[in-house]
């Protein structure tokens, strides 16, 4: 994973962008004054740097960029400051791949972190969903979807990013029960879980303004 950052426009207002498909789940961009085009050359690129595999895209959050990466067994989820790279923080937990894991087109990370209060949401390949403290990385609560919930086992990768409604953390297992489980962001309790599904290659289910899809 590259990680790079470039200026578009001196005139462009930057707003934030803290889950997968920007604000409204819908990926439109509400800022304004962007460049209809771009100089010969591109546009300016400020700084990059070298992660590790992944495609989990970027949230961005009042001048903080969050995403993450894979490093051998592990998986990180990382911040950094929007205007330099600079590494911020970084949380590294061991997600290893069973047998049962087909990954030859890649890795991951699939999904993306989801910013939300003093919380970031992060998702793994193996299942593995995890409350950090925004400020620090600090682990506040994790839960492990395939071991607890019996969660459906995607062999390319668990790829669903949290979705937030109210004070709740909204998560698609596709488990016996608990095909659609809601957390409590602050603590990680179960508030609810709903529904037999086992999903196959290629479903979509839709959640209000948002939509989880699994590869």
């Amino acid at each position: 994973m590259l990680l790079a950052l470039f200026v578009l426009t001196t005139k462009a207002q930057s707003s934030d962008w803290a889950q997968w498909g920007g604000p409204h789940r819908n990926f439109i961009s509400e800022a304004k004054g962007l460049a209809t085009s771009w100089p010969e050359t591109g546009p300016r690129r400020l700084w990059q740097r070298e992660l590790g595999e992944g495609y989990s895209a970027i949230a961005v959050e009042r001048g903080t960029l969050y995403t993450m990466y894979r490093k051998g067994d592990n998986e990180v989820a990382i911040a950094l400051d929007a205007g330099t790279g600079k590494t911020l923080w970084e949380y590294s937990y061991a997600a290893p791949f069973s047998p049962d894991y087909d990954m030859t087109n890649g890795p991951g990370p699939h999904a993306t972190p989801l910013v939300s209060g003093n919380f970031v949401f992060t998702s793994g390949s193996t299942g593995k969903l995890y409350c950090l403290d925004k400020q620090t990385g600090k682990l506040l609560w994790s839960h492990d979807l395939l071991a607890e919930f019996h969660g459906t086992l995607r062999v390319t990768g668990y790829s669903c990013s949290p979705i937030a409604y109210k004070n709740s953390v909204v998560m698609m297992e596709g488990g016996p029960s608990s095909a659609l489980v809601a957390f409590n962001q602050k603590d990680g309790a179960v508030i609810w879980k709903q529904h037999d599904l086992a999903l196959p290659q290629n479903s979509e289910i839709t959640l209000g303004h948002g939509q989880y899809r699994e590869r």
